[in-house]
């Protein structure tokens, strides 16, 4: 009976070895963050799935606490929509909270935002002079497939998209003095508006 008894003590011993790694791994799950941008915004889709150990998510950004979000259901998907302040490079993290063993090990990803260019708008051959020649550059892109150094730029009007009414509209500018192409005109500037569009290439413009 004692060695019998003594063999089972020794199986549980090593039963007990080889589980608390198991446990501990599986309190310290990584949630394995995924971030993509939102086009033409500075807001960041994330989403990561839930271990089913955590009470709560803390995400921050750049070391900045930004939200907190509750816990789903077990290997659930979680998403969020989380603000950045502006282009360039950030940094968003997710760890969960309040878990068996407290808050778990953090889970990042980079993301990059765009700089964005000046330009003028309605320069759309990027040449810093407004004329003829600008209208043309835009019909040779619509219909030519000739490429544009700045998209943002060959908008004429401002409306979120380059298409005939651009060129009609610096055509009423310049020959029949028509409305001026809104901002930024007729210097340098960056895009007061938030569109689909953008100005990343060389430009003369800083």
């Amino acid at each position: 009976f004692m060695r019998n008894r003594n063999l089972l003590s020794a199986l549980l011993a090593i039963v007990a070895v080889f589980s608390i790694p198991v446990l501990t791994e599986a309190q310290a799950a990584s949630l394995n963050i995924c971030c993509n941008p939102v086009p033409g915004s500075n807001l960041i889709h994330i989403s990561f799935i839930d271990p089913g150990i955590y009470a709560q998510f803390e995400v921050t950004v750049n070391a900045v606490p930004m939200m907190v979000l509750p816990p789903a259901a077990p290997s659930a998907t979680i998403t969020a929509l989380v603000p950045v302040p502006g282009n360039g490079t950030h940094t968003i993290c997710v760890r969960g909270t309040m878990g068996p063993t407290g808050a778990g090990p953090p889970s990042c990803c980079q993301v990059t935002l765009p700089l964005p260019k000046e330009f003028i708008r309605g320069d759309s051959n990027d040449d810093k002079t407004l004329n003829i020649a600008d209208p043309i550059a835009t019909l040779q892109m619509l219909f030519g497939s000739l490429p544009l150094t700045c998209d943002d730029a060959a908008d004429a009007n401002d409306d979120g998209a380059v298409d005939l009414a651009d060129p009609i509209h610096m055509l009423s500018y310049l020959l029949n003095g028509g409305m001026a192409p809104p901002a930024p005109f007729p210097l340098c500037g960056l895009d007061p508006t938030l569109d689909g569009i953008d100005c990343l290439n060389v430009s003369l413009c800083p």
